[in-house]
Parts: structure tokens; C-alpha cells; sequence
């Protein structure tokens, strides 16, 4: 809402000042004007000026998209992840620059930003689109814009009013055991992927988090393993170490002992590794390292491309992510309570796995059952 004030400079004469929103340095910027005349004269020229700022008048030079941007990456992208500012940087330079970035903010309206959603849909840089990508570059377009409101840049951010395509909520499709177990032992003649896979299932961690996996996060006598960090990429698809899990904090999970003893095997492997090449190894080298000595964190996409030769062998259709979801399910299906299963996917908010995984609860839902007739009777 437009503020504005009036101030008495002399005998008939009066300043009125409006507020119209921002600069990019955070200060005010505000639109005065000297009234000759009554006070009511004054209050009068206010109250035009504050329904002209209302309406988008008075917010200085008409800029462009391409602008607002510029000073947008410059203020918001230094405080992101680097993979979040990574999956930014793209929308920005390979859809939103190339078709609205030249566009005066004012023109900037919700058919333009409508139609522009329909295009990429039907077709990206390579191919169309998937709804869910539409949405994400949404969401960027509407934080860039959001910015420009708050800069007094625009009057209010179209972007809220346009319509991306619509969620589908889906349900995860997990691989079966079969498909699973046959991973691992198809890669057991190399131990490191071996293990890689086995853990995955094993613990339904993320990528990033299985790639930062140190030896001293092993604890073979406790029987447990501590995801304590995340490897992720920039922008320039360089290997960057997050001393957190995405969620922020570590969490400690059991671990069967057949997964332990891949693990062990791995570690072994690294060791004799290092010995053959006559270099000595890191004092709590990385797991899953390439390197000889194990003192670098792998690049997570190396172990997706691993996983790839391997599903293809098989010929099965699943992903990596899947056995993620595939830990979530058998243990949902089993009866294993739902804050059990967030606090080992690394869920902030059980009600994260809720939402992701609510019909795959089927023991749950026929022990509710049981319940529900015992109460009331035959």
C-alpha cells in the first residue's frame, strides 16, 4: 500500500511525499512534489499521487527483465547451495533470458508470461518440456519478480497470477527385491560400486550423501553409519563439499551386517589399491573415492553412469534414485512406523514422507482395520 506525507514549507506552500518503493541498496525511494495553495490542496495532489503509485506510476526508469535479473543474482544467488544455484543459473540463462529478458517490466504481463510457459512446454531447448521443470522455472521467475516488487521496480509480480501446468501428484513406483538385489551382485567383481548399490538400498540415502561418506563414518562395531555431509556440482560442474546433509543436520542409521561386510570389502579394496600403486593412503579417505590415495570426495554423477551400465545389463527400468524409494516402501509395507522411515530418508517432516509415500502403508492401514472391528464388535 502507498505511504505518503505532507509537510508545510511556507505560507502556501506545501511538500508532499509518496513512497514508491526501493532501490537495489535497500533505501527508500520516494516521489515529492511542492503544492501551491490550501492543505487541502495538498491532501488532495496526496491522495492522487498515492492512487497513481498504486496503479505502477512513478517507479522510475522503465527497465527490463534482463536488468531486474542481473541485480537479482548478484543479491540472492551468494546465500544458495551451489547445486540450487547451479538448477537457477540454467532456467535463467537457457529459458527465461532468451524469451522475456529483453522485455520492459512493464509490458511484462500474465498472457506474456502465460504464453511463454506454453512454448517451453511444448518445446525446450531439446524437446518439450515436463510440467514439472514448467513449474520449477515458474518458481524462478517469480522470486526474480517478487525482488522487483519489493524494489519498487514493479507494482505487483505477475508471475503470482499466471498459471504454470498443474502438479501430478504421483506415486513412487519402486524396482522389486529381485531387481534390487540383482544390482549389487551383477557389480560384485568391482566392490566399490558393489558396495555403493548395496548401501543405497540398504539406507535409502541421497546421492550426494553417499558420495560423502568418509571411512570414520563407519562404525563396524556399533554395527552404524553417520551421513554428516553432502557432495554436490556448481555451476561449472565442479565437485563441492557441504559439511550437511540436504536437510541440514546428520543423522546415525543401523546397518545390517551383509551390507557392513560390503562395506568393509570396499574399504579393503581401497587399501590394497593404494599398496599396488606404492602411494599411501588418506587417513580417513573417502569411501567411495576414485583417486588412488582416497583423499578425494567422488563426483556423484560418476556413480550414476556406473549404475547406468549396470541397469542396462540387466535390462531393468529404474533409476537411481528408486532404490531410494524403494528402502521407503519395503519398510511402509513391512509395518515400520512412519517417523521411523523419515528419520532414515533424512525427511525434516514426517509428514514429508506422508505425502511422498502414503499408499505404500498397507500393513498399517489393515492393523487400523483390525482395530476399528474390535471396537466395534461382530
Amino acid at each position: 500500500m502507498a505511504r505518503g506525507s505532507i509537510r508545510q514549507r511556507s505560507a502556501g506552500s506545501w511538500e508532499v511525499r509518496v513512497y514508491v518503493g526501493t532501490y537495489s541498496n535497500g533505501k527508500p525511494r520516494q516521489k515529492t512534489e511542492t503544492v501551491k495553495g490550501s492543505r487541502r490542496d495538498a491532501e488532495n495532489r496526496l491522495n492522487d499521487l498515492m492512487h497513481e503509485v498504486r496503479g505502477g506510476a512513478h517507479r522510475g526508469p522503465d527497465r527490463t527483465l534482463d536488468q531486474l535479473i542481473d541485480l537479482w543474482v548478484e543479491a540472492r544467488l551468494p546465500d544458495l547451495s551451489p547445486s540450487s544455484h547451479a538448477s537457477l543459473l540454467v532456467h535463467l540463462r537457457q529459458y527465461i533470458r532468451p524469451e522475456l529478458g529483453p522485455v520492459k517490466l512493464s509490458k511484462l504481463d500474465v498472457a506474456t508470461i502465460d504464453a511463454f510457459y506454453g512454448r517451453i512446454r511444448r518445446k525446450g531447448r531439446t524437446g518439450p518440456l515436463s510440467d514439472g521443470y514448467v513449474r520449477r522455472i515458474h518458481s524462478t521467475l517469480r522470486g526474480v519478480l517478487a525482488q522487483g516488487v519489493r524494489w519498487g521496480w514493479l507494482a505487483h509480480n505477475p508471475a503470482e497470477r499466471a498459471v504454470p501446468p498443474r502438479g501430478r501428484a504421483g506415486t513412487p513406483v519402486p524396482p522389486d527385491a529381485a531387481g534390487v538385489t540383482a544390482l549389487p551382485e551383477e557389480a560384485r567383481s568391482n566392490p566399490p560400486p558393489a558396495a555403493y548399490l548395496r548401501v543405497a538400498a540398504a539406507t535409502g540415502a541421497r546421492r550426494g550423501e553417499l558420495a560423502g561418506l568418509r571411512r570414520s563414518d563407519i562404525d563396524p562395531e556399533r554395527g552404524e553409519i553417520v551421513f554428516r555431509r553432502s557432495i554436490v556440482l556448481d555451476e561449472q560442474s565442479r565437485v563441492v563439499v557441504r559439511p550437511y546433509t540436504k536437510t541440514g543436520g546428520q543423522r546415525r542409521l543401523a546397518l545390517d551386517p551383509f551390507t557392513l561386510a560390503a562395506i568393509r570389502t570396499a574399504l579393503t579394496c581401497q587399501a590394497e589399491r593404494a599398496l599396488l600403486f606404492g602411494v599411501a593412503l588418506d587417513g580417513d579417505p573417502w569411501v567411495f573415492s576414485f583417486s588412488i590415495p582416497g583423499d578425494q570426495p567422488p563426483r556423484p554423477d560418476a556413480f550414476t553412469r556406473a549404475f547406468m551400465r549396470i541397469r542396462d545389463k540387466l535390462g531393468l527400468k529404474v533409476r537411481l534414485h528408486d532404490l531410494r524409494h524403494y528402502h521407503a516402501t519395503s519398510l511402509l509395507t513391512a509395518g515400520v512406523d512412519v517417523r521411523t522411515v523419515a528419520g532414515r530418508l533424512g525427511h525434516a517432516n514426517p509428514s514429508t514422507t506422508l505425502s511422498v509415500y502414503a499408499a505404500w502403508q498397507p500393513a498399517a492401514d489393515r492393523a487400523a482395520s483390525d482395530i476399528a472391528a474390535g471396537l466395534l464388535g461382530s
